[in-house]
C-alpha cells in the first residue's frame, strides 16, 4: 500500500492540474447547458474523462483494481466509470441546480 501511495503521486499531480482546468470549465458548461439545453460535446468529454480517470486512480490506490491507471486509455481500464451520453436537459432544472 505504501508503494502504491508513492506511485500514485504523479496521478494526483495530474488530477490537481486537471482540477484547476475544471474551475472555469464547470461554470461555462453550466451556462451552456442553461442556454443550449445540453452540455457541448467537447466539454462533456472533458468532464467525463476527468471523472473516469479520478475513479481509476482511486480504485488503484485503494486496491480495488490491479491495473495501473492510464489517462489516455481510461475506457479500457477494468474499473470503468460509466458516464451516460449527453442528453437534453430542461433549462429550469439546470437553473435551479446551482443553488
Amino acid at each position: 500500500m505504501l508503494l502504491r501511495a508513492l506511485l500514485s503521486f504523479p496521478h494526483y499531480l495530474v488530477l490537481s492540474i486537471w482540477a484547476l482546468l475544471l474551475v472555469p470549465v464547470l461554470p461555462f458548461s453550466w451556462v451552456a447547458a442553461l442556454f443550449a439545453g445540453r452540455v457541448p460535446g467537447g466539454l462533456h468529454r472533458f468532464l467525463a474523462a476527468f471523472l473516469r480517470y479520478s475513479g481509476q486512480v482511486g480504485a488503484w490506490l485503494y486496491l480495488l483494481s490491479a491495473t495501473y491507471p492510464d489517462p489516455l486509455r481510461s475506457r479500457d481500464h477494468p474499473f470503468a466509470v460509466d458516464v451516460p451520453e449527453r442528453e437534453a436537459q430542461r433549462r429550469l432544472v439546470t437553473l435551479l441546480r446551482l443553488p
